[in-house]
C-alpha cells in the first residue's frame, strides 16, 4: 500500500523546501499532481484501517540501523502513528522473525501505545513534514481506540455485492 509522495530526492525542489516555497500540487514535476493530491488528502482520513482492521496482518519494515541507533522510526509522526495502532490491534505480523521489528514493539508496550495517554506521551517526541498532521493523526487515534473499546468484538468482513 503506498500513497502518491512528492519527491523529495528532487535537487530543486529540497531547494524550495529549504526556501520554504514547496509548489503546490500539479506546479512542479516533483509534487503530487491535482488528482494525486485529492486521493492523497482522501486517503488520510481513513489511514487509520489499514493498521486496525481485525486480523489484518501488518509487516513493519524499518532501516534496521535506525532501530539498533535509537528511535528514528518511532519520530516520524505517521511511522509512529501506523506502529502504535498496529501494536494496539495486535497486528504486527513480523515482530517474531524480525529482531529490530521486536525490539519496536517491546518499546510500544513499556510506552503503553495501546492507551489513548500512552499514545499521546510518546507521540510529543514526533515530527512531520506537514504541520497539520499532527492534529489529524490524533483524533484519528483516539477515534479508532474509542471504537475499540465499544465494540471490542467486532470483525470486518468483505462481502459481495
Amino acid at each position: 500500500m503506498s500513497l502518491p509522495q512528492n519527491n523529495k530526492q528532487d535537487p530543486e525542489y529540497r531547494r524550495l523546501e529549504r526556501e520554504g516555497r514547496v509548489p503546490n500540487p500539479g506546479e512542479h514535476h516533483a509534487v503530487r499532481t491535482e488528482a494525486e493530491e485529492a486521493l492523497f488528502k482522501n486517503a488520510l482520513g481513513s489511514m487509520e484501517l489499514l493498521y486496525s482492521m481485525g486480523n489484518t496482518p501488518v509487516i513493519v519494515l524499518p532501516m534496521d540501523d535506525e532501530v539498533a541507533a535509537g528511535t528514528a522510526y518511532f519520530s516520524r509522526g505517521w511511522c509512529f502513528f501506523e506502529f502504535a495502532l498496529a501494536f494496539s490491534f495486535g497486528n504486527i505480523a513480523n515482530a517474531e522473525i524480525h529482531p529490530p521489528v521486536d525490539q519496536m514493539r517491546k518499546r510500544a508496550a513499556d510506552l503503553k501505545l495501546d492507551t489513548v495517554d500512552g499514545f499521546k506521551e510518546g507521540f510529543q517526541a514526533t515530527h512531520f513534514t506537514n504541520k497539520g498532521d499532527e492534529e489529524v493523526v490524533v483524533k484519528l487515534f483516539e477515534q479508532t481506540l474509542h471504537e475499540k473499546a465499544r465494540r471490542p468484538t467486532r470483525r470486518w468482513t468483505m462481502t459481495s455485492p
